[in-house]
């Protein structure tokens, strides 16, 4: 009898412990699935959720720059090959671009860099040199090259105004190293070359060099190789993807460097651009560019009166309304709170528009420089610090309407500081909502950054006035 009492208690205590045991592998498991489900969404969030975190950071102002997406990109708002690139690049920077491999020739990638040197002829202004970056990653992506950006002296390192944003997962690091910068200006002899200037088609000609460890590049083209890119992906002719990628790819590449964020976060706290906290607001852009080519007629004082203050007219018209109480003194109030910024190459045109301004209820807001830069007419930063324009500065002549002058006087520039407000145009441009531009590609290369790029009007059209008439609430 006891035997047998001792045998049930066996018995269940073996089912006890297999029961235990049962529970002990359905709770490890369970835990390593909520584990990899966890992975598996910080790596890949549904879009919908995704979309809700950008909302929300710029709703809470987590950024004083405007620029919240630049460290969380949403992987769907770009082409699969381009992620697909990145993380490529990531890995590859990561464990083999190093100078030991270098030294060794050994386990590195072959490169495709695009560069600005001063032995480079030209290399544009700042629309021309980085507009082309949708084309030169398709190339490096079918090459199987790191792609890296490499400015010098002209005016300086492109890492003095823009840097990688700081999140390793969604960043991408196009910074050339110290030391390989170092090793590139040598004649090393072990590695290949070959520098490609403005050729089409390019991804054909950078295939062709294959046998090139290192392809450098320099491109000016007037679309920025967008035609390029629609042929190398069998796109059609109205395809804009090119241009609205941009937006997205311009976050995953740059954020601005202190001095410059710490400038925009000015603007946008005690201007009509932004909030109390420094974020920016709903507003419209208007840019203007009176300076451009040498080889155009300049314009004439009434040129630039007719022309600065259209471009406001016409941006004045883009702001969206607000949604509801339409046309009641609500609405007036809500859409006169949305402010124009005007940009432009000309203190003429700035002091124009400022005088323009008081005429109306709409706030234009516009951001005075003693000294305006051109990228594409800076020579070198000699080694005295100071940035010497290449070809002269236009001057126009108020006193007299249909009269224009030029200063053939070489301007020096003292620090790197001087040329900030190129950057701090791009980037108030890159948070507007809507833009209307004029000739030349820095305004339209503001729209491909900005919010929206639907909400656009070009109003210079091949020198002519496209006009418009100013829309205030």
């Amino acid at each position: 009898m006891k035997v047998n009492q001792r045998g049930k208690r066996c018995c269940c205590q073996q089912r006890i412990g297999n029961i235990v045991l049962v529970l002990a592998i359905f709770s490890v498991a369970l835990l390593q699935y909520r584990l990899a489900s966890m992975e598996q969404y910080h790596r890949h969030p549904s879009l919908p959720e995704r979309e809700r975190r950008i909302q929300s950071r710029h709703r809470n102002g987590s950024t004083t720059t405007g620029m919240a997406e630049a460290t969380a990109v949403p992987s769907a708002s770009i082409p699969d090959w381009m992620n697909e690139y990145l993380k490529w690049h990531r890995e590859m920077r990561t464990q083999f671009l190093t100078l030991e491999n270098w030294k060794l020739h050994k386990n590195i990638s072959k490169l495709l860099i695009l560069q600005c040197m001063p032995s480079n002829a030209k290399c544009g202004g700042l629309a021309d040199r980085l507009k082309p970056l949708p084309l030169l990653m398709l190339g490096a992506f079918q090459s199987k090259r790191l792609l890296l950006i490499r400015w010098k002296d002209r005016p300086a390192k492109l890492e003095e105004f823009l840097v990688p944003p700081k999140n390793a997962y969604t960043s991408f690091d196009w910074r050339v190293p110290d030391w390989l910068d170092e090793e590139l200006g040598m004649d090393y002899q072990n590695w290949s070359r070959r520098h490609i200037v403005n050729v089409q088609p390019f991804i054909k000609t950078l295939h062709q060099s294959s046998n090139k460890d290192i392809v450098t590049t320099t491109m000016q083209w007037w679309d920025g190789g967008e035609q390029a890119y629609k042929d190398a992906l069998n796109l059609t002719k109205r395809d804009d993807e090119f241009r609205r990628v941009y937006h997205h790819l311009f976050r995953i590449f740059f954020v601005p460097v202190e001095p410059i964020r710490q400038r925009l976060w000015n603007i946008y706290k005690y201007t009509a651009l932004g909030d109390e906290n420094g974020n920016p607001v709903d507003y419209a852009v208007a840019h203007y560019r009176a300076l451009w080519w040498e080889d155009q007629a300049l314009p004439t004082w009434k040129e630039q009166v007719d022309a600065a203050q259209n471009a406001v007219d016409c941006a004045s018209g883009l702001m969206p309304k607000h949604p509801t109480m339409s046309g009641t003194s609500a609405e007036s109030s809500a859409n006169r709170s949305r402010p124009i910024y005007f940009a432009t190459d000309s203190i003429d045109a700035q002091n124009i528009v400022v005088n323009y301004a008081r005429s109306k209820s709409r706030q234009i807001v516009v951001i005075p420089h003693e000294q305006l830069v051109h990228l594409d007419r800076v020579q070198l930063l000699g080694n005295d610090k100071t940035i010497i324009h290449q070809k002269s500065t236009r001057v126009i002549d108020s006193a007299s309407p249909n009269s224009t002058t030029v200063d053939t006087s070489i301007k020096g520039i003292h620090s790197l500081e001087d040329v900030y407000p190129v950057f701090v145009d791009l980037l108030l441009m890159a948070n507007g909502n809507c833009v209307a531009y004029g000739d030349g590609g820095f305004g339209q290369f503001g729209l491909m950054l900005g919010r929206n790029y639907d909400c656009s009007f070009r109003h210079i059209r091949r020198h002519k006035i496209q006009k418009c008439d100013f829309v205030d609430f």
